[in-house]
């Protein structure tokens, strides 16, 4: 199974099976990979006999897994790779609100 049979695989339904034989299986190690990167996770493997083995896959709707499946598709419609070169890092944490003006505080007790 070519990478690109895979991909149309995942389109986005809820829940996917691929039942790949070992000789398919030697040609397709990135499958999980391609799961991944089009935001989908591995739920089970299962052999079956000695040349058969059943993937099963679920949608992932965290976020980070929707962006991720967006970047792909982004790249795919592009003409590029499927997998990417490398994992493109997290968005950076919101930076700190700014601090009160002094004269928002409240006023300080007496001193005596």
């Amino acid at each position: 199974m070519k990478s690109e049979e895979i991909v149309a695989l995942f389109d986005g339904r809820g829940r996917i099976e691929l039942l790949l034989g070992t000789l398919e299986n030697l040609f397709t190690r990135n499958v999980e990979g391609i799961a991944h990167a089009l935001g989908y996770r591995l739920l089970s493997t299962e052999v079956i006999g000695r040349t058969r083995i059943r993937y099963c896959f679920e949608r992932d709707d965290a976020p980070l897994a929707r962006r991720r499946a967006e970047l792909t598709i982004a790249r795919l419609r592009a003409g590029g790779p499927v997998l990417p070169a490398c994992e493109p890092p997290p968005p950076p944490p919101p930076s700190p609100p700014p601090p009160l003006p002094p004269e928002s505080w409240p006023p300080l007790p007496p001193s005596r």
